[in-house]
């Protein structure tokens, strides 16, 4: 259930953005995107590159995921910025920085296009190990789901995992996906789960997310 190396390659603009970034003061907003009751969900600033440096630095984290992640400062930094253009070019898309209720960094939650499919939409998560088994991984994609199928108006969502984690599907068969069999994505053997608008809207469903403007996040 991971997906934020699921964005198109943009070296001159990463670099032309550090570029302009060098200054402590000059970052990007990260605006606030959801609020659960125990976690915060916001866009990607350069500030950030420590927490998700530290995240991709656990073997436990990367053990399992389809895609490799970014290695060192730069590739860090492009991260944060592809994340950014997404921001601007499909509002309610991209990747964010998931914070508990005493401020420590959970890990990444996504909503981003399949590569090769690009109308499909993937949900992922990515946990930092200290947050394992705490069920943040189900909160924090229940409220992306609900917002993507509310505010959105998403036709349906995608969602992969390694065929060795047994943890994720459960995650996805409570949030309401149905397996969709093995597949490949992202050039690797994965299994591939699906949920339709159509079927959500027929589920009793609260997420408990609390939108930009204050409002509950309700369908």
């Amino acid at each position: 259930m991971s997906a934020p190396q699921a964005l198109p390659s943009a070296q001159a603009s990463v670099a032309r953005d550090v570029g302009r970034r060098r200054e402590p003061r000059r970052d990007y907003p990260g605006a606030t995107l959801l609020a659960t009751h125990r976690l915060t969900l916001r866009g990607l600033r350069l500030s950030d590159v420590d927490d998700l440096s530290e995240l991709h630095a656990h073997e436990r984290v990367r053990a399992l995921l389809l895609e490799s992640v970014p290695i060192g400062f730069l590739e860090t930094v492009g991260l944060i910025v592809r994340a950014n253009h997404l921001y601007a070019d499909s509002p309610g898309l991209g990747i964010w920085h998931a914070r508990d209720a005493a401020g420590a960094f959970v890990g990444l939650f996504s909503l981003v296009p399949v590569l090769g499919a690009e109308r499909d939409i993937e949900l992922g998560a990515r946990l930092m190990p200290a947050a394992f088994g705490k069920l943040y991984s189900l909160e924090g994609a229940r409220a992306l789901r609900d917002h993507a199928f509310g505010a959105l108006q998403l036709p349906r969502l995608r969602g992969f995992c390694h065929p060795d984690n047994h943890a994720v599907p459960a995650i996805f068969r409570r949030l309401g996906f149905s397996e969709a069999g093995p597949t490949e994505h992202l050039g690797r053997e994965a299994l591939s789960f699906q949920l339709e608008r159509a079927d959500w809207v027929r589920r009793p469903h609260h997420s408990g997310a609390i939108r930009r403007d204050g409002r509950s996040e309700v369908a």
